[in-house]
C-alpha cells in the first residue's frame, strides 16, 4: 500500500510588489546588499525589511516603545540614569513648593529644603597599650563569675 501525500490548499494572501535598486559603489548600499543577501539566505529577506521599515518610520516619528518591543535589552540604556531621575525628582518637588492656597485667604508655605550634614568620619586611633588575647579571655571570663 502506497501512502499518497495530501497537499492541503493554502488561503491565498493578497500582495504587493515593490522594487528598489541599490547602488553599486556606494559603501551604504553594498552594506544594506550584504545584509539582504544575508537575510535572504535565512529566508527572512522580506520580514527584515518589512520589520525596518516599520521601526524606522516609528522612531522617525518619536515612538521609543516600537523599539523596546523589537530589542528589549536596550530599554535600560535609554532609561534615565539614577542622577537624573533624582534631578527631576528634586525638580518636581521645587515646583510643587510654590504657595497652595487653602480656603478663605489661607496658604500654606514649604520651607527649602535643609541640606543635611556630612556624616562623620571613622578614626582610627592608635591604642597605647597592647592587650594579649589571654588577656581578653579573662576578661571575657570573668564576666560570667
Amino acid at each position: 500500500m502506497s501512502k499518497k501525500k495530501s497537499t492541503k490548499q493554502r488561503k491565498q494572501i493578497k500582495r504587493t510588489t515593490r522594487h528598489f535598486q541599490l547602488r553599486v559603489d556606494h559603501p551604504q548600499d553594498a552594506h544594506v546588499q550584504e545584509v539582504l543577501d544575508y537575510a535572504k539566505s535565512q529566508r527572512r529577506e522580506v520580514t527584515m525589511i518589512r520589520d525596518a521599515v516599520t521601526l524606522f518610520y516609528a522612531l522617525e516619528n518619536g515612538n521609543l516603545e516600537a523599539l523596546f518591543e523589537k530589542f528589549p535589552q536596550y530599554k535600560t540604556q535609554f532609561a534615565p540614569s539614577t542622577a537624573e531621575a533624582l534631578e527631576q525628582f528634586m525638580e518636581i518637588l521645587r515646583q510643587q513648593q510654590m504657595p497652595v492656597s487653602i480656603g478663605a485667604g489661607q496658604s500654606i508655605k514649604y520651607e527649602p529644603l535643609i541640606p543635611l550634614p556630612a556624616p562623620p568620619i571613622a578614626e582610627i586611633k592608635q591604642q597605647s597599650a597592647t592587650v594579649s588575647a589571654s588577656d581578653i579571655a579573662d576578661n571575657f571570663l570573668s564576666m560570667f563569675q
